[in-house]
């Protein structure tokens, strides 16, 4: 997936059409004018390995558009606009999302109080951030920490990927009560979850989509810095989370 995937592309928010003015919140309009440095201002003393990848290696962070056409009654071919924010590293697109609304950063906030706080950067002026894994933006976010709406319980995870109910009964009984989200779905088979219901902000990761295979993520933020480092720069080098 390119920029060339896009309907319309702007580098300034003067470029900004009416539609985007009335998507984008007016705090953010700016957002991009002063470049990477700025836009992610928020990495630099949180996640300073993702951060040196995409104020060093990337492209400058554009306004992407995306036009579909409605489906169902009374939508049917109906134009549909929709905005994010997007950049390039070595020809690999990565996506962030756009929060709706100052309003929406605020609801936010009860998902954001299960992270370790070097992870909140990624909910500020975005709401998540993915790589798109081929045309179209698809309703799972990849190797970057997803929209908070796309947390997904692992049993609903389980049941789209037509795994056995049996797939989850050592962390189902290893854990008790919970409510385990899965927050990072990794291209390469590796899920990063939390504990919505504990708000403890531990990480855990599971390898191979094999639930029985999970493991305490020890450092979570510099372990995932690094990997989120990786996946921008599209995993030129092998990345193993039971040994970063």
């Amino acid at each position: 997936m390119t920029f060339d995937d896009f309907s319309a592309i702007f580098k300034h928010s003067s470029e900004f059409p009416l539609e985007a003015r009335d998507r984008v919140p007016a705090d953010l309009w700016s957002a991009i004018d002063e470049g990477n440095e700025a836009f992610f201002d928020n990495f630099a003393g949180n996640q300073p390995q993702a951060y040196k990848v995409l104020t060093q290696e990337c492209g400058r962070v554009h306004l992407l558009e995306v036009v579909s056409r409605g489906l169902g009654q009374g939508h049917q071919n109906k134009e549909h606009k929709n905005y994010h924010w997007g950049l390039t590293c070595g020809g690999r697109l990565v996506i962030c999302n756009i929060p709706v609304s100052a309003a929406s950063v605020r609801e936010a906030m009860p998902y954001l109080e299960c992270l370790p706080k070097e992870l909140w950067c990624y909910y500020g002026k975005m709401g998540g951030m993915s790589v798109p894994k081929g045309p179209g933006h698809g309703i799972v976010d990849y190797d970057l920490p997803s929209n908070p709406a796309g947390w997904r319980e692992i049993d609903y995870y389980r049941k789209m990927n037509n795994m056995k109910k049996t797939t989850l009964n050592k962390i189902n009984r290893d854990f008790g009560d919970h409510d385990l989200r899965i927050i990072v779905h990794g291209t390469k088979g590796d899920l990063v979850l939390l504990d919505f219901a504990r708000k403890d902000k531990k990480l855990y990761h599971v390898k191979d989509n094999n639930f029985d295979d999970y493991a305490l993520i020890e450092n979570a933020p510099q372990v995932l810095d690094r990997y989120f480092a990786n996946a921008i720069r599209g995993f030129p080098e092998p990345f193993d989370f039971r040994r970063s």
